[in-house]
Formats: structure tokens, C-alpha cells, sequence
């Protein structure tokens, strides 16, 4: 969809709710989006290491609330560090590799994240705070929102309340469309010129708000 006119503004809100809950490692081995080495030691040795004996039994389907998280020093909006989060899919026990929704390129420091339903709400809130700040003075109009069906299935329940915090923000008479995704494209914060390119994520929310 194209969208364009001299009359309208857009502006995008990007946040997960995912925090670090571990020391930071580096990608030394990866092709695409397998990655077979941290550091010294194979990926899913380190990952294995991060969530502890009980947890790492669980593995992939745990990545789901456990994914790694790249990091960015860049990359912190109003105080908070913002990861580029990459949701593990598929292990390998031969090689030790582990599979990820999307890549991690060599090179890259990754750290382990978590979210609660709360902090996951919470994303979305800081979400719609963005876009709300970079529309400016400009009426929103449409908000098209795009949400991982990884959110969704750690909500629950509380799914609607990831929605209600995004119209408290902008007022319920704005209307709102979209859809659960398997990954989420968009800028971290256009407001900040070195975060203004497009970006592949993963468990987050984009928002995309048409203003006048």
C-alpha cells in the first residue's frame, strides 16, 4: 500500500517490552539465521546456560519467552536500551546450532531477554508514547497496528489490554486496524536520525500512524 500527500503525516511507534535478564555474549558463528557459536562455545550451549538446567529442557518451544535480544548502544529511546529481538524456532543437537526467526549477524552482542504480560502491555504503551510524540502537533486520523502472534499467545487472556493502552493514548474515537504477524518491519524511532532505517523484529509491536 502506497500511501501519499502533502496533507498527511505519518509517524511510527516500535517497542517489544523485552528486557535483558543476562550477561552479553557475541555472535562468532552464523550463517543466515543459524547461529552456532557464541563466543568459544556453541549456541545452544550458551543458550542452554542462560535459561539453567530446568528451563533449557524446554527448548525451543521456551525462546518463546526467553528470546535472545541484539544489541544496540544506539539504540536507547527516553532511558530505555531497546533489542532487536530474534525469537529461537528450531535447535540442533549434532552441531550444537540454534535456528532463529530471524539472523544475528557475526559480530553482534545478543543477550538474553524476558517479558511478563505487564511489561509486554507496557511495550505497547510505549509504543503508542512514540508515535504520539513524533506526530507533533498533527491529528491522528488511523492507527495500523502490527503485533506478533508471540504477544498474543503470551497475553492470553489480557490480549484486548495490549489494545485499550494504545487508545488510551490517542483517544478511543481513533479508529484502529491490523493484524498478528510473524515478524515486524520498521524504524526504532525516526525522531533519531542513526534509527531511522527500516529494521526486521521479532515479539514486537509497529505501529503506523496517519496524521493530518
Amino acid at each position: 500500500m502506497l500511501i501519499c500527500s502533502d496533507k498527511i503525516k505519518t509517524a511510527t511507534g516500535v517497542r517489544s517490552g523485552w528486557e535483558s535478564v543476562g550477561s552479553r555474549v557475541k555472535c562468532t558463528s552464523a550463517k543466515g539465521n543459524i547461529v552456532y557459536k557464541f563466543g568459544n562455545k556453541s549456541a545452544l550451549e550458551v543458550y542452554r546456560e542462560f535459561l539453567g538446567p530446568e528451563r533449557a529442557k524446554k527448548l525451543p518451544a521456551i525462546g518463546l519467552e526467553y528470546p535472545m535480544g541484539l544489541v544496540d548502544e544506539r539504540a536507547k529511546i527516553e532511558g530505555y536500551d531497546y533489542f532487536q529481538i530474534r525469537c529461537p524456532l528450531a535447535i540442533n543437537e549434532k552441531d550444537g546450532s540454534v535456528t532463529f526467526a530471524a539472523s544475528i549477524p557475526e559480530g553482534s552482542e545478543v543477550t538474553l531477554t524476558y517479558s511478563s504480560r505487564t511489561s509486554v502491555i507496557n511495550g505497547s504503551k510505549l509504543s503508542a508514547q512514540q508515535a504520539k510524540k513524533t506526530l507533533g502537533n498533527s491529528k491522528p486520523r488511523l492507527i495500523m497496528m502490527f503485533s506478533c502472534v508471540a504477544r498474543k499467545m503470551v497475553l492470553g487472556r489480557r490480549t484486548n489490554e495490549e489494545i485499550n493502552c494504545i487508545k488510551q493514548v490517542f483517544g478511543k474515537d481513533i479508529p484502529i486496524i491490523g493484524f498478528y504477524t510473524y515478524g515486524e518491519i520498521g524504524p526504532i524511532d525516526k525522531r533519531i536520525p542513526s534509527l531511522r532505517s527500516t529494521r526486521w523484529h521479532n515479539e514486537t509491536v509497529v505501529l503506523w500512524v496517519l496524521g493530518e
